[in-house]
């Protein structure tokens, strides 16, 4: 994973707050994609990939995520000699590696959503929850390549 530059604390929260006052107020939004519970989307057809194609997009992840990426790969493999499509066998450790990238690389903001987006609540705890989303969204954002 390549981590760009750094961008200070006062331009993170400035473009976090120019976030905030364009999304307009809507209803609570059902369950947070990185929650425990399960659920998630996942969906659309395609067929399978070819391997070379497979490995061209493969990329090393390195610390506390690289068992479920070594384990993703392999199932992929298995797959690709079965019956059942890779994006349907495997995505439950699709789902781990995503989760542990997401919290490896933006902890706090993780658990905040975690925290605060769980269950319904107050106006307050919705609002507490939208910027915990922003904030999670605005660190995943600073970690990607331009």
């Amino acid at each position: 994973m390549v981590f760009v530059g750094e961008e200070s604390l006062e331009s993170t929260r400035s473009r976090r707050d120019g976030i905030a006052e364009q999304i307009p107020q809507s209803p609570p939004i059902g369950r947070f994609p990185m929650s425990r519970r399960g659920g998630g989307g996942g969906g659309g057809g395609g067929g399978r990939q070819g391997s070379e194609h497979e490995s061209a997009a493969a990329v090393h992840v390195p610390g506390p995520c690289a068992a479920t990426q070594r384990a993703l790969a392999e199932c992929h493999r298995s797959a690709a000699r079965g019956p059942l499509r890779p994006e349907v066998l495997c995505r439950h450790l699709n789902r781990a590696l995503a989760e542990c990238l997401v919290t490896s690389c933006c902890p706090g903001e993780t658990e905040a959503v975690r925290t605060l987006c769980g269950s319904a609540g107050t106006a307050l705890k919705r609002s507490q929850c939208q910027r915990a989303r922003i904030d999670l969204s605005l660190c995943l954002e600073s970690h990607q390549e331009p």
